[in-house]
Order: structure tokens, then C-alpha cells, then sequence
């Protein structure tokens, strides 16, 4: 599709202003629900972690390729692979939550709402970068990835999975 801004790839740019996103939306919301700024600020600290390093960490072990002094490094990063984060985050951000305020409804509202838009950055990103691709498709809206795309087999219709997922997150 389109990887590269520049130096930069198209992937990284969608998800780092999908993290500056959910840093605003979960400043908007706490005060909104009345929560206090360190709330939402180790919940935005989750969902940075979570989908970086802890969805590279979960990829690495899904291949099978997990390596500790590589994941010290800023260019493991930057080859991509990063899968799980949003479970990751969930799983991380609710329990503390939870410790962080008494007013456990509220936390949890706060984890919950602030996933759609970040999230939509990041599944663009997927997009741009041809990862996270669909199956075989003959239906009209099928996408086709160019020649030199790394990640989808290119010039077959494939399911547009990340479009799907924006689509979701939309209704949510």
C-alpha cells in the first residue's frame, strides 16, 4: 500500500499518534468520570506498553524468535511484528485500575472507552503497511496489495481484515 513517510514507516507514524491519542482521550474521559490524573495517566501508560512492548513480545514468542537483547533495541521495533497488544493492554490496565481508584466502574469505563480511536490508528496502520491481511476474496470490496509489499502475497484480492476491524471499532 503506502509504507514509507519518508525515513518513517507509515506503521510506526499511525501507531505513535495512536498512543499521543489515547494519552488525550483518557485525560478527556477521567476528568469527565471524575478520576483522578494518575489514572488515566498509568491507564495511557498501558496502552503504550502494551502495544508496543508487550504486542512485540507476544509476537516474538508466537514465531518463535524471542530474544531479550533484542528486545532492548529500538530497531526490533521498527521491523514491525507486533501482535496482541490490546489484550495485553486490557489485561494490564483493568487490575490496575482497579488498584489505582476506588471508583472501580469508572476505571474500567475509562479502559474501555479509550481503545476505539487509538485503535483505529493502529489498524490503519496495518493497512498502509500490508500486514494483518484477510484471505482469498472475490467480492467487490476485496483489496489487492501492490508488487514489493513485505507482508500480503501481492496483486490477489484479499478480505480488507483491517477495514473490517475499523468498522467495529466505529459502531463501538
Amino acid at each position: 500500500m503506502w509504507p514509507w513517510l519518508g525515513p518513517v514507516s507509515t506503521y510506526t507514524v499511525f501507531y505513535l499518534v495512536g498512543i499521543i491519542s489515547h494519552f488525550l482521550i483518557s485525560c478527556l474521559i477521567a476528568k469527565r468520570l471524575g478520576l483522578r490524573n494518575r489514572v488515566w495517566i498509568v491507564i495511557s501508560i498501558c496502552y503504550m506498553m502494551s502495544m508496543t512492548v508487550l504486542a512485540r513480545l507476544l509476537y516474538d514468542i508466537q514465531q518463535g524468535q524471542f530474544d531479550f537483547r533484542a528486545m532492548l533495541t529500538i530497531r526490533h521495533y521498527l521491523q514491525g511484528g507486533l501482535w496482541g497488544g490490546l489484550l495485553a493492554y486490557i489485561g494490564l490496565a483493568a487490575p490496575l485500575g482497579f488498584i489505582l481508584t476506588k471508583h472501580k466502574q469508572e476505571a474500567l469505563d475509562l479502559v474501555a472507552m479509550s481503545i476505539p480511536i487509538p485503535c483505529i490508528f493502529a489498524k490503519l496502520g496495518c493497512l498502509f503497511n500490508g500486514c494483518c491481511y484477510g484471505k482469498k476474496c472475490s467480492l467487490p470490496w476485496a483489496i489487492t496489495f501492490p508488487h514489493g509489499s513485505k507482508l500480503a502475497p501481492p496483486n490477489i484480492p484479499l478480505h480488507p481484515t483491517q477495514i473490517y476491524e475499523i468498522l467495529v471499532l466505529i459502531c463501538i
